[in-house]
């Protein structure tokens, strides 16, 4: 799978290119059909001026997708080689992922349904929705490898966070010393899930952590989930984005029931909470960043 993402890793590039042809070739077809065919009665010409708004309609969906999926490349690059996320790309992606499967969909529903398409418009227009899902399912396979996603259901859990990432004063050895994570309060018993696909390095008891699982994921990113009443996976295991791999407890130095949550770039833990965007609306990442 993960050769399959390396070698289409600049197809979306591609697709601005292509897209804008096939765009070319679309418009050279509606006046084909529009300017050079006679219309024979007052209906068929008010057909025409309805493929006429539906064209262009369909048109700009498509360029606004092609916009999207390129924005969301550029933070895909983002994340993929560099340790620092500027916020604005993530409040596009936050604002704009969701819709591109709305607008994919909207497109398909106006081709499928609508009389007044040619055989031609719809041959066109087909392929390019196909080359569309083709590239978001691409996007998707990609960002399933990187953790954007949160350790805790959103739907069962509030993130609350309990301890921050950076120099604090160890609450049991009462000594200034780094917190390469962030804890979250959490109910003993709650589903940890991975917050991306990758394969377990480490798991079981680890000193100060106590039960814990480490999963190395793609592009330099492992994550670290520590202090679990106990693990659901094993060393060398392949976990898929999402998938439970524990719950949360209170072993190792803890004081109570909470998930001690790393996210690290080449081994060296750069703060989770910037990563935690998938699941949120951009009011929410607001908040959560805050």
């Amino acid at each position: 799978m993960e050769n399959n993402i390396s070698d289409n890793r600049n197809y979306i590039k591609k697709m601005s290119i292509f897209l804008g042809g096939i765009a070319f070739i679309l418009i050279i077809l509606f006046v084909m059909v529009i300017y050079v065919s006679t219309p024979a009665s007052p209906q068929s010409y008010n057909s025409k001026i309805q493929t006429d708004t539906l064209i262009y309609d369909d048109l700009n969906r498509i360029k606004l997708l092609n916009s999207d999926l390129y924005q969301i490349e550029k933070l895909l690059e983002h994340l993929e080689n560099d340790n620092k996320i500027k916020n604005k790309k993530i409040e596009y992606f936050l604002s704009n992922y969701q819709g591109i499967i709305q607008n994919i969909n909207k497109i398909k529903e106006s081709i499928d349904n609508n009389p007044n398409y040619n055989k031609e418009l719809k041959k066109y227009f087909g392929q390019i929705v196909e080359d569309i899902q083709k590239s978001f399912k691409i996007t998707s396979a990609r960002l399933d490898q990187i953790p954007i996603a949160s350790p805790l259901d959103l739907n069962h859990n509030t993130l609350f966070i309990v301890s921050k990432f950076g120099m604090r004063n160890h609450p049991i050895n009462h000594t200034m010393k780094m917190h390469a994570g962030i804890d979250l309060r959490a109910k003993v018993g709650s589903h940890i899930l991975a917050t991306a696909s990758g394969r377990v390095i480490k798991n079981g008891t680890r000193g100060g952590y106590g039960y814990s699982c480490e999963i190395q994921h793609k592009y330099g990113y492992s994550t670290v989930y520590a202090h679990m009443v106990r693990t659901t996976v094993a060393k060398g295991q392949w976990v898929n984005k999402g998938d439970e791999i524990g719950f949360v407890g209170s072993t190792g130095l803890s004081q109570g029931s909470h998930l001690h949550y790393e996210v690290r770039r080449d081994n060296k833990p750069v703060n989770p909470v910037s990563y935690f965007f998938e699941g949120m609306s951009g009011e929410e990442y607001g908040k959560w960043i805050k």
